[in-house]
């Protein structure tokens, strides 16, 4: 279809000319109006009006010249010669960076049409990236946006559940060995706390079948030949000892002799021993005779110094006496300055 205006090549379903902007239906009427036959149009008023002279009144008949008719003058109409041929040139079928679109009613465009002709509007070379002067392109750019977001979203809603699922997989597999972990570090303590008790009750039962059983161990300061200097649990200055000697309170389970091993720790946790005389481990052993009775009995063991006072120094010292590799009871005392 061609614009009777001006000539240029539109769309068949164009309503305005994509050059000049007349409106087709327009055009069409003022063609079909003007391609009209030619119709005379000479009115009452328009026709000239000739006057003749009245004829002279003669009584003899006289020939009067011939007046030639009349003839009305008709006005003829433009005659509207047909538009120059136009090549037509292919609407754009694809939609491309440099394609534009009408920024009133969103119509697509060709690249070189001045007017939409789908609303009469002049493009002003509204593009699809001129989001700025065009409604329909700001339109479809936020439109492609929303959807470029949404999709970013969703893939990253997907990422998230992933994660989150993996994450709550190892937490979980965490939870069950820890779990685990627990049950058997439980397990373990439960082991050791039973083979503790055994050992307890075992040991409780070993020392009512031995013959002593060591209640109380108390220490005193004793000369070469065994009598205490200061009586066994007073206080003791570290450079007046001679010899450290336990006093012990026992019971006794029957009657015969029964070897102790004593050790004699400084405090700095060394066991005091001499290599000639000491067993491996301790610091010297002794052995007694107790006799079978229910009340208390007591025994100063040997001493631990010399007569110089040169063997202790202040601080905690630890005596323990020992009967069949079993610990039968132990004391710390301070030696003061």
């Amino acid at each position: 279809m061609f614009c009777v205006n001006c000539g240029t090549n539109m769309e068949d379903n164009a309503i305005f000319c994509v050059n000049c902007g007349q409106k087709v239906e327009t055009i069409n009427t003022e063609v079909s109006e003007t391609a009209s036959p030619v119709q005379s149009s000479i009115s009452s008023e328009e026709a000239p009006t000739v006057k003749t002279p009245a004829p002279p009144i003669i009584e003899s008949p006289i020939e009067l010249p011939q007046i030639p008719p009349v003839l009305p003058i008709i006005q003829s109409s433009p005659v509207v010669s047909p538009p120059a041929p136009v090549i037509p040139q292919p609407l754009p079928n694809t939609v491309d960076q440099e394609t534009r679109f009408c920024g009133t009613c969103g119509n697509l465009l060709r690249n070189d049409v001045e007017i939409c002709p789908k609303c009469g509007i002049p493009t002003a070379n509204y593009r699809k990236n001129d989001v700025s002067n065009n409604g329909y392109a700001q339109y479809n750019y936020e439109k492609q946006l929303l959807s470029k977001k949404v999709k970013n979203l969703k893939i990253g809603l997907a990422i998230s559940i992933i994660i989150g699922v993996a994450a709550l997989g190892i937490m979980g597999y965490a939870y069950y060995s820890l779990n685990n972990y627990i049950d058997y570090i439980k397990w373990d303590i439960n082991q050791l706390q039973t083979s503790y008790n055994d050992l307890q009750n075992t040991y409780n039962k070993s020392k009512d079948v031995w013959l002593i059983n060591i209640t109380e161990i108390k220490i005193g300061n004793s000369d070469q030949g065994g009598r205490f200097i200061n009586n066994p649990g007073d206080k003791i200055i570290a450079s007046e000892i001679r010899y450290l000697t336990p006093y012990i309170i026992y019971k006794s389970n029957g009657s015969g002799e029964v070897t102790l091993l004593v050790k004699i720790i400084s405090s700095n946790g060394e066991i005091m021993r001499n290599s000639s005389i000491s067993p491996e481990g301790y610091s010297y052993s002794e052995t007694i005779r107790i006799t079978a009775g229910t009340a208390e009995q007591n025994y100063i063991l040997k001493g631990w110094g010399n007569s110089e006072k040169s063997i202790y120094s202040s601080g905690n010292w630890t005596i323990e006496v020992w009967y069949k590799n079993f610990l039968l009871n132990s004391v710390t005392v301070t030696l003061s300055q």
